[in-house]
């Protein structure tokens, strides 16, 4: 097995943004992670602040979806894909009421819970492991290109004002717990419902990538 890693051109060179886009890949087992930070809403442009607190969280949460998958990974199942999420999320709840962003805080625009979309990866023989929320993905390519599979993105609604969206929709549930917008990595436990999941069969020089 071999991994590569492709950052594309940095934005924030012309947006005068810190990077807010993370990914690792365990030195032990085949374990990979990727996470995108999501643009935060300051009032004034120019405050944009540096580091940033949706690049920490990207970070927190790769490291310990790294750490945990070290740690399932001899007796891996696919349900433990979502057992290493929640315990990366409780990360993110931690850091985030450090900073004083908690639900009775946040106004859900300009001083928000500083969040995150990602997907990981954990490899076993011929099969993986595969887990995805929100516009970060997992694609399963064959020998020959050819794009054998990719991962959903759930959005249940058509809601376009931001501020709206997020107080409604983001890791909201419904009736018997169905959800009914959209997830991130908040740190909110209603995010693990969101999360994509499932397992891929692999055959020689196929080709898994995660992207944000």
């Amino acid at each position: 097995m071999k991994i590569f890693s492709i950052l594309e051109p940095p934005l924030f060179e012309k947006t005068k943004r810190p990077q807010e886009d993370y990914f690792l890949t365990s030195d032990k087992y085949p374990v990979s992670v990727v996470a995108d930070g999501v643009t935060l809403e300051p009032e004034n442009r120019e405050d944009y602040p540096n580091p940033s607190g949706a690049g920490d969280v990207a970070r927190i949460f790769c490291k310990e979806i790294i750490k945990q998958g070290e740690i399932f990974f001899p007796e891996f199942k696919e349900k433990d894909l979502l057992t290493i999420f929640e315990k990366a999320n409780r990360k993110v709840y931690e850091y985030n009421k450090r900073r004083g962003r908690t639900a009775e805080t946040i106004n859900f625009w300009d001083f928000d819970f500083f969040h995150a979309t990602g997907s990981f990866l954990v490899i076993k023989g011929n099969l993986a492991y595969w887990a995805s929320i929100c516009d970060s993905y997992v694609m399963h390519f064959d020998n020959d290109g050819k794009l054998k599979f990719k991962s959903p993105y759930t959005m249940n609604t058509d809601e376009k004002d931001q501020k709206i969206l997020r107080k409604n929709y983001r890791n909201k549930l419904g009736e018997k717990g169905k959800p009914i917008g959209y997830g991130v990595i908040t740190g909110e436990e209603t995010a693990v419902k969101y999360l994509n999941h499932g397992t891929l069969s692999l055959r020689k020089n196929d080709l898994i990538a995660l992207s944000t």
